[in-house]
């Protein structure tokens, strides 16, 4: 049995097949042993992919179906298979393999979601879909995200919804409706408290969107409406 051992300096993190995935600073994936009731994740030095030989920078870690996905500064990789037991027996995992050439990113920004794997790359805002192919879904809002960036995204599965939180302390949320395929845009008003809202922080919790603003407030989605657009 591979005996376990701390794992190095981690930049990313994805749960997949039972398994904790790694992001490392030296430019390789580390994957655990089988997750176990009331056992921490194992690992071990002897389940390591290097990408590229340990020259690829690592952003972030994903995945798609049966696959882990590996966006590095320059490319897109996937690494597949089952993994061996905790014994090291068993077949390994695939070595990381490009599907995705110049396809890379430098931000952290991503999520996993129904539709695949969200990711905010330097050209925008992309999709590794369930047939591995690569798509820019954020076409349509290429001028906004280059504007003011995308730190980070999470889902609303019940709604169908995506939310990117800007880089801006005005602008606040864009929304991509995988299901319509549309884009919007929210901006909430919470002047009482701060002017700056800025997402720190979002989950979605009982089918509603929770934002962490920088003057330390939690705000909560509203389900209801308000046209606070100028009347014709």
């Amino acid at each position: 049995m591979f005996g376990n051992i701390a794992p190095p300096c981690s930049t990313d993190i994805a749960l997949h097949k039972n398994r904790v995935f790694l992001a490392i600073s030296d430019g390789s994936v580390w994957y655990s042993k089988k997750l176990a009731p009331k056992l921490g994740a194992e690992f071990s030095d002897f389940q390591v992919k290097p990408i590229e030989n340990y020259t690829g920078k690592i952003s972030c870690l994903g995945a798609v179906r049966d696959y882990l996905i590996v966006i590095t500064t320059e490319h897109a990789y996937f690494i597949a298979g089952d993994g061996p037991n905790a014994a090291g027996v068993g077949s390994d995992f695939s070595p990381p393999t490009i599907f995705g050439r110049d396809a890379g990113a430098s931000k952290r920004a991503r999520t996993n979601s129904p539709v695949g794997f969200i990711y905010y790359a330097d050209g925008g805002i992309y999709r590794v879909s369930p047939a591995m192919q690569i798509d820019w879904i954020g076409s349509p809002v290429e001028d906004t995200v280059d504007t003011y960036s995308i730190t980070r995204m999470t889902v609303n599965d019940s709604e169908g919804e995506i939310y990117f939180g800007c880089d801006n302390a005005t602008y606040g949320l864009l929304v991509y409706n995988y299901i319509f395929e549309a884009w919007s845009a929210w901006r909430p008003r919470y002047p009482a408290f701060d002017s700056n809202i800025k997402p720190r922080g979002m989950m979605v919790e009982g089918g509603k969107l929770q934002i962490a603003i920088p003057s330390g407030h939690l705000l909560e989605e509203n389900t209801g409406f308000q046209d606070i657009g100028s009347a014709s």
